[in-house]
């Protein structure tokens, strides 16, 4: 009686239709379908993992595509493998292992393509720093450029007023010496005497102390300083203007020729500006406890050779003599001594 069971249900075994595919391990594309339809989880899932690799395919590199590709195929192979190894092919428990490694490999391919983004915006943004680098470089060397430019111009106009300032240097520097020549050679009056000379500093110091008056505050009261700054200030310009006025009348006269006593008066305001800054520069030097003996020595003797330098410009008296001029403190006592008659016997001696 079991013998004749077992005989019935293997004829009947061998009677039904066998499908070849639920022996192989490999899904193919009609049961790709099949079990998408049966299995909404696996659909789900699918459709996620088929996105994810869109998306990354299209963030990878062409040189790294065909590498994607292939991990892809290898990793189906697996997975068929896998979910055949792990339950009976189209089963519900087959199904949910298909579900479950295509979530994961959904999730590994968002996660690689968060990490490309990543490196995408890293590099995008490294390229953006360089360009706003190269940028900002680029307008430093324009900014440099513009700058160095206008320091050319600036230095070129510098060079050019200094050229002026040389030649009016020279020019005054030429004149002087023609004076200083022609006064050793006791053809023009430099300073007649001591009180030419002492008018002379005075009317180029005024000016300088008339301005520092105006600015002065010696007062802790307002009102009071500017009293003092109009009073003092007005009264040493006003000084200084009637001095300056004295420097140049007296050039004239001594020198009994209006162009001439011009170029000798402005001569020696010069003179006497520079002899007293250079003398106070010196003076400085020698009371200044820092300098050694050295250096107050050499201040010493330029503070010399100022003073011989302006003693051997008063020569007036000497030139009077050599010209056969009379002595100017006789004209000068005589009522009837005018600037027309000083002028007009000096112009009938001048060839003299």
């Amino acid at each position: 009686m079991m013998r004749k069971l077992v005989l019935t249900a293997v004829a009947m075994l061998i009677a039904l239709p066998m499908d070849a595919s639920l022996f192989s391990k490999q899904i193919n594309d009609s049961e790709y379908a099949k079990y998408k339809l049966k299995s909404p989880e696996f659909a789900a899932a699918d459709l996620e993992m088929g996105r994810a690799y869109a998306e990354l395919m299209k963030m990878t590199r062409e040189a790294e595509r065909a590498k994607l590709v292939q991990s892809q195929r290898e990793w189906i192979v697996n997975r068929d493998n896998h979910a055949y190894d792990s339950a009976f092919k189209g089963g519900d428990r087959y199904l949910q292992v298909l579900a479950s490694v295509t979530r994961e490999r959904a999730k590994l391919f968002r996660n690689v393509a968060a990490d490309e983004r990543r490196r995408i915006d890293s590099i995008r943004a490294a390229k953006l720093k360089e360009a706003e680098l190269e940028r900002q470089a680029a307008l430093a060397r324009v900014e440099e450029e513009r700058l160095a430019a206008l320091q050319a111009r600036r230095e070129e106009v510098v060079w050019e007023q200094n050229d002026r300032w040389l030649l009016a240097f020279m020019a005054v520097t030429g004149i002087g010496i023609v004076i200083l020549i022609a006064g050793a050679a006791k053809r023009v009056v430099i300073y007649y005497d001591m009180a030419d000379m002492g008018a002379s500093f005075l009317a180029a110091v005024l000016p300088f102390a008339a301005v520092a008056l105006f600015k002065a505050e010696p007062f802790g009261t307002e009102s009071y300083n500017i009293v003092f700054q109009w009073v003092a200030g007005t009264v040493t310009g006003l000084a200084a203007i009637g001095l300056f006025y004295s420097n140049f009348s007296t050039a004239i006269l001594h020198n009994r020729n209006v162009v001439l006593g011009l170029f000798i008066g402005t001569y020696k305001i010069i003179f006497s500006a520079i002899s007293i800054f250079a003398a106070l520069g010196q003076i400085a030097t020698i009371l200044d406890k820092d300098k050694s003996f050295r250096e107050a020595s050499v201040a010493g003797m330029i503070l010399a050779i100022i003073a011989l330098v302006a003693r051997s410009m008063i020569n007036g008296p000497e030139v009077y003599e050599a010209r056969g001029w009379p002595a100017f403190s006789a004209l000068a006592g005589n009522d009837e001594f005018s600037f027309t008659k000083l002028y007009c016997h000096g112009k009938r001696n001048f060839r003299h």
